[in-house]
């Protein structure tokens, strides 16, 4: 599968862009494969296109989105909300843009404009590229933990890639079970010592006058 394909190329971050209504043993064992060899795991939270017509369809969990480890991303729009005819799932991890995405065409010439949760995945992969690629020494799981702790707060998180890259975090499992963000640094004030060495400036440079008087 092109699954394994990418874990023995040694791939760091997969986009799994399918998302299956039941679980393939196949498909399965190939994340746990790549999860053991290192790689961060990302998958679309539901099938694409999205539904078309009324009829209502009841909340599910999608594979592989759904296995242990793996990071499910669904779409989202513009304004943070996920599209009216996107599928129902649970356990979601975060949410991407996923609507109006634009990207290489994957045939001639332009540009491809993209939609659905497995855009979304993608987006979420490329963020994970870019944290390996800042913090090469991090383990998947602190990858994944890293863009889900930095997401801006909604109903579904939403991802911040340049606060992934970009914000410091506490040790996992300090007190309190929450990640925090690093002690603040603590400036020391040295407001009394610079006036001491402005008023020494000072002399020196009015010695230096008088010197300079004399001997003129």
């Amino acid at each position: 599968t092109a699954l394994r394909a990418a874990t023995d190329a040694g791939a760091s971050v997969i986009a799994v862009a399918v998302a299956l209504p039941d679980r393939d043993e196949e498909l399965t064992d190939a994340v746990a494969d790549a999860r053991r060899e290192g790689a961060v795991v990302i998958a679309a939270a539901t099938p694409d296109p999205p539904r078309t017509g009324s009829d209502e369809i009841p909340s599910r969990t999608y594979w592989p989105a759904g296995e242990p480890g793996v990071l499910s991303v669904a779409d989202m729009l513009p304004n943070g909300a996920r599209p009216d005819s996107a599928l129902p799932t649970t356990g979601i991890d975060l949410a991407a843009p996923g609507a109006g995405v634009v990207s290489g065409g994957p045939r001639g010439d332009g540009h491809y404009l993209g939609a659905g949760a497995s855009v979304a995945a993608a987006y979420a992969a490329g963020a994970a590229a870019v944290v390996r690629a800042a913090r090469p020494d991090d383990s998947a799981d602190a990858v994944a933990h890293r863009l889900t702790a930095t997401a801006y707060p909604a109903d579904i998180p939403q991802l911040d890639p340049y606060a992934a890259v970009t914000t410091v975090l506490g040790e996992p499992g300090a007190s309190g079970g929450a990640d925090r963000a690093a002690e603040p640094v603590t400036v020391r004030d040295t407001s009394a010592a610079d006036r001491a060495a402005d008023r020494a400036g000072l002399f020196v440079a009015l010695g230096t006058a008088a010197v300079l008087a004399v001997l003129w």
